[in-house]
């Protein structure tokens, strides 16, 4: 590398070793993470909470105390970044210091290297804390498989489209999505739908039935989904002909006092706002965030 690679090598190299001298297995980069953020904030999750900052305990003295639960009744004052897209930040930091480097390669550089770049490193602390502390990374086999549900939304009066949104944040930003969520311990299938639904939409499901499970491995971001695929109507007052079409009618009950529902962006960080798309052109988006996508065309 250039005079800048081979400076942050050197520091880095100090930084790493005193870090796995105190037993950590891992090493925190923060000044790096806080100018990213600066600039792509859309690469991090973050939560709004009270924050203070202990100033009489002996051993907790200058530690920054979140109030996740509230219970301090404190005015919030904080955001707290959780967790930032780790694959994006490394290549922006290594690009970063690539074009610097490219920019001043003719100059002759007079610092010098204060590590021989083959100086070994002290071994890898083991560290015994919470996984918010060094987060090991999971190894192959060690993963856990997680459950998520997709809600198929239907409408009287919008024959043959369906509710989708485009997804904001960290993970599939700018990918289109179905409204649905991660399944909860001890949750039903329905009763996950159902709740999803309204947290993101505020659209009040009476009702939902089965319609197609997929199995979603994703190496490239270290991954694994089974996605329970169930459909819904937001329409109360008559059986709607999407779901008549598909040969759900039998599922659902006319009520001609309530009326349609409409969807309302509950949840504005996470995407840019609900509209019905059609079912026919939904396989079709390029950026769509659903895997085997042939099991539900086989099904509908």
């Amino acid at each position: 590398g250039g005079e800048l690679a081979s400076f942050c090598y050197d520091i880095s190299t100090y930084y790493i070793a005193a870090y796995y001298k105190l037993n950590h297995s891992a090493v925190p980069v923060h000044d790096p993470a806080t100018i990213y953020y600066l600039l792509h904030p859309e690469k991090f999750k973050s939560r709004d909470v009270r924050v203070d900052v202990e100033t009489h305990g002996k051993i907790t003295r200058g530690q920054s105390v979140a109030d996740w639960t509230g219970q301090t009744k404190g005015k919030i004052n904080c955001k707290v970044l959780l967790e930032v897209d780790a694959k994006a930040f490394h290549k922006f930091f290594v690009s970063t210091i690539a074009v610097k480097d490219q920019i001043h390669a003719t100059r002759p550089s007079k610092r010098p290297r204060l590590v021989k770049e083959d100086s070994d490193l002290p071994p890898v602390g083991s560290c015994k804390g919470p996984h918010t502390c060094c987060n090991p990374p999971v190894k192959p086999g060690q993963g856990v498989v997680r459950v998520g549900v997709g809600v198929i939304i239907v409408q009287e009066g919008r024959p043959g489209h369906v509710l989708v949104s485009r997804r904001k944040g960290s993970h599939g930003a700018g990918k289109v999505q179905l409204p649905g969520g991660h399944l909860e311990m001890y949750e039903s299938w329905e009763d996950c739908a159902i709740r999803e639904v309204e947290e993101e939409t505020a659209i009040k499901l009476k009702k939902v039935v089965f319609a197609a499970v997929t199995d979603d491995p994703m190496p490239e971001e270290e991954k694994h989904y089974i996605t329970v695929f169930m459909i819904g109507s937001c329409t109360a007052d008559q059986v709607p002909q999407t779901l008549q079409a598909l040969g759900f009618m039998r599922h659902f009950k006319k009520n001609p006092r309530i009326l349609n529902q409409e969807p309302q962006t509950m949840e504005p960080e996470k995407c840019d706002g609900w509209f019905w798309a059609p079912w026919g052109q939904v396989f079709h988006i390029p950026a769509l965030d659903l895997r085997n996508l042939s099991v539900l065309k086989r099904k509908f």
